[in-house]
């Protein structure tokens, strides 16, 4: 299938390839507002639909399969690639932004090389995945944010890693979920933030017992 993807795509126009690897790295649906802002050419997007590589989808244009997308994303430059998502980004940035596209800024943030943005979004979206129950989510949001984190005061830093901490204990990771935790405890521990070490000491050696640890267990409990 990626070889039949990319040969329909190499028939094409530059400007209809550069619209369709636009549209590829915004995503599976690509609202028409946004790819025209994106790259601003209607007659390439006519282009894409007249082939088949895009279908209309409402005031969407959207790929047929995911692994089209995939195919065409992957040819994308890595520099270009990084260029659409700042485009994407910033053109997402200007609009209203909704709690419904704090993964989607989060995700196309990190693509675009801007930890500032990943950082204020990825935790925003952890915590809205969370309190839906969406806990996998949330892990993998706090775990995005966590990955841009060392420019973070360590206090912010280990507010993180609580939140990773608790999304993997109940998904069940346990093991990863003490490791963030420990991490936490030790950067409040260097901070002297006595009730922080406490919270942390508790959540440890709670983790500790239902991971069968008990003498990790008791030694948590006793600082």
């Amino acid at each position: 299938m990626r070889d039949a993807v990319l040969a329909r795509t190499a028939r094409l126009s530059p400007a209809a390839q550069q619209a369709i690897e636009a549209a590829a790295v915004i995503g599976s649906r690509a609202e028409m507002w946004l790819l025209e802002t994106v790259f601003p050419n209607p007659a390439a997007l006519d282009e894409c639909l007249g082939a088949g590589m895009l279908q209309a989808e409402g005031t969407s244009l959207a790929f047929r399969h995911e692994l089209a997308r995939q195919a065409i994303l992957e040819t994308v430059l890595p520099q270009q690639r990084l260029h659409l998502h700042r485009c994407v980004l910033e053109a997402l940035r200007a609009q209203s932004v909704t709690a419904h596209d704090y993964a989607r800024l989060a995700h196309h943030a990190q693509e675009a090389g801007d930890p500032e943005a990943v950082l204020h979004y990825a935790p925003l979206s952890a915590r809205r995945a969370s309190g839906f129950r969406a806990h996998r989510e949330a892990a993998a949001q706090y775990a995005r944010a966590l990955g841009f984190a060392e420019q973070l005061p360590p206090s912010e830093r280990a507010l993180l890693l609580e939140g990773y901490a608790q999304e993997c204990y109940i998904k069940g990771q346990l093991e990863e979920a003490a490791r963030a935790r420990q991490e936490a405890l030790t950067i409040w521990q260097r901070a002297g933030h006595r009730e922080k070490e406490g919270e942390n000491l508790v959540q440890l050696g709670r983790l500790y017992l239902v991971m069968g640890q008990n003498a990790r267990a008791e030694q948590a409990s006793q600082g």
